[in-house]
């Protein structure tokens, strides 16, 4: 690869940093130093003047509290990369500057944070294509951001994810992940980096052990495999091998040589890995201005209950076990029912209309729901159409349907 590239991505998202350089904190105050949200353990850094401002520079708009990297791994190869950045608000006035920015995030289009996300993304997955002899793709790009009200202590939250199509080796039924990861990593502290299992697979290898999390009391049951920080990796790792859940538990497979690449091109790629988590996650700053959050009232406001009357107690009994049981359900249930009763698909703001949640929340919950392959998002205009798997528009196709 031209080394001309790993340099590039550096000096883009310098620019990028440089235009919300200044930013003040959540509080109005400048934001003290934190530490850079991933590095290379070996990787070469070019010290020239613009990259190493930019590195001084974004530690001062670093105002997250925990940073969490998650990669979906599907069967065709395809990891959904989507990054979580989270901050504690610690009252009403950090709320409010927070749901302002979130509300600028998510309406403009050119937001120079998302802009350049696209950007750095599209570079990056250009370099694998480079380093790996696969041919890669970065599409379906989405972002989100809002007050989380169903959490504990309601953090503030913002997401952007893309598809990085080939990511993964792919070796008869097992999908392997680790080529990409030439040099090794560094999770810093406060941060994550948590594969989950896409479609039909199972983990079968997740390495190294030293401080790897699973969900399951084993790896084959797991959904995630996380490693957090802070953490060091060494050359190819982490490595993560996938297979069907059928087949998980029988001998593995012979492994998977990578392809052969010149000597600097994979420090390259892991540069560029680097770069463009460091880049997003040192970027993300708000300001104090800009329209508050457009908000509905609490979820359960739109649950109303049906007054029986003295001749219809039957009906009234009906409904209300009708309603007892909608307030069971998950709300990933809810949208999932919601668009089987609609077809299939639906356009993100009647979801909104309909469920009666805040526009952020609905945003949220549609991003973590992609992620784990229960809808796809397909951007339309100005307008996100949601689908479950099969009802895709058809001119769209799967997102994880390889580009060939």
């Amino acid at each position: 690869m031209n080394r001309s590239l790993g340099v590039g991505l550096v000096t883009g998202i310098f620019l990028l940093a440089t235009l919300l350089v200044g930013v003040p904190a959540v509080d109005g105050s400048p934001a003290a130093p934190e530490p850079a949200p991933l590095s290379a353990s070996t990787a070469p850094v070019d010290q020239t003047d613009r990259s190493s401002g930019f590195l001084q520079q974004s530690d001062q708009t670093a105002q997250f509290d925990s940073v969490e990297f998650r990669i979906a791994v599907h069967e065709n190869g395809t990891g959904v990369w989507t990054f979580r950045y989270e901050r504690r608000l610690a009252n009403q006035s950090e709320r409010e500057q927070f749901e302002a920015f979130a509300e600028e995030f998510r309406t403009n289009e050119s937001h120079p944070l998302y802009t350049g996300f696209e950007k750095q993304a599209s570079a990056l997955v250009a370099a694998g294509t480079n380093v790996t002899d696969r041919q890669m793709n970065a599409t379906n790009f989405d972002r989100s951001a809002g007050v989380r009200e169903d959490r504990l202590n309601e953090p503030g939250v913002v997401t952007m994810s893309f598809h990085w199509t080939n990511f993964a080796q792919q070796d008869g039924q097992r999908v392997i992940v680790g080529d990409v990861f030439e040099g090794g990593m560094y999770v810093a502290e406060d941060q994550s980096l948590v594969f989950r299992s896409g479609g039909d697979l199972a983990f079968a290898r997740a390495v190294p052990d030293d401080g790897r999390q699973m969900s399951n009391d084993t790896l084959a049951t797991s959904d995630t495999v996380t490693w957090v920080g802070a953490q060091e990796f060494t050359d190819n790792k982490p490595r993560v091998e996938l297979a069907p859940e059928d087949t998980v538990g029988q001998s593995p497979d012979e492994p998977v040589t990578a392809p052969a690449t010149s000597e600097s091109d994979p420090w390259m790629l892991l540069a560029g890995v680097v770069v463009l988590l460091l880049g997003v996650g040192s970027a993300v700053a708000w300001r104090r201005d800009g329209a508050i959050l457009d908000r509905t009232g609490p979820d359960d406001d739109a649950d109303e209950a049906v007054a029986a009357t003295p001749d219809s107690n039957d009906d009234a009994t009906a409904t209300e076990a009708a309603v007892d049981e909608e307030e069971l359900l998950t709300d990933e249930d809810r949208v999932t029912a919601l668009l089987e009763d609609n077809g299939g698909r639906m356009k993100q703001v009647n979801i909104v209309e309909e469920t009666g949640w805040s526009k952020s929340k609905v945003s949220m919950l549609l991003s973590d729901m992609e992620e784990d392959g229960a809808i796809s998002k397909l951007r339309v205009g100005r307008e996100n159409i949601i689908s479950l798997d099969g009802h895709e528009p058809e001119a769209a196709g799967s997102p994880f349907e390889n580009d060939e």
